[in-house]
C-alpha cells in the first residue's frame, strides 16, 4: 500500500480584510493522482471543519480552491496525497482576491504529520 502523507500549515491568524483561503494543489508527477484539501476554524475546541474535498490531478495538473471563510480568526489548511510531489500552497485573500499579508504558506512550510 502507498504512503499517506498529511500536510498541515499550522494556525493562521486571520488578517482584518481577509474573506477567502486559496489553495493550490499542483500534481507534479507523470501519474494521475488523488488529493484531499481540508481547511479547519480553529475558533472552536475541537476545531471545527468547514472544509473538506477530494480532487483527481492528471498529471502536472493544477487545482485552483476558493473557499469562502469570512468571519473565521484563526484557521487551519491540511493537505493530504499518496505522493511527496504533490505540493500545496495556501493564501488568505480579501475581497478582491488579493492576497493577505502573512497568511501565504508556501509549500516548503508545510508541516508533515501522521504519516
Amino acid at each position: 500500500m502507498s504512503t499517506k502523507y498529511n500536510w498541515t500549515t499550522g494556525p493562521i491568524s486571520a488578517s482584518a480584510a481577509q474573506t477567502q483561503a486559496r489553495i493550490l494543489v499542483l500534481n507534479n508527477t507523470s501519474c494521475t493522482r488523488k488529493a484531499y484539501v481540508r481547511i479547519y476554524d480553529l475558533s472552536f475546541t475541537p476545531k471545527n471543519r468547514v472544509f473538506d474535498e477530494s480532487y483527481v490531478l492528471a498529471p502536472f495538473e493544477t487545482a485552483f480552491i476558493t473557499v469562502d471563510i469570512t468571519g473565521i480568526e484563526c484557521w487551519e489548511a491540511q493537505g493530504t496525497a499518496y505522493s511527496k510531489s504533490v505540493r500545496f500552497y495556501v493564501t488568505g485573500r480579501d475581497e478582491f482576491g488579493n492576497n493577505t499579508n502573512g497568511n501565504t504558506i508556501l509549500n516548503a512550510d508545510f508541516k508533515l504529520f501522521g504519516t
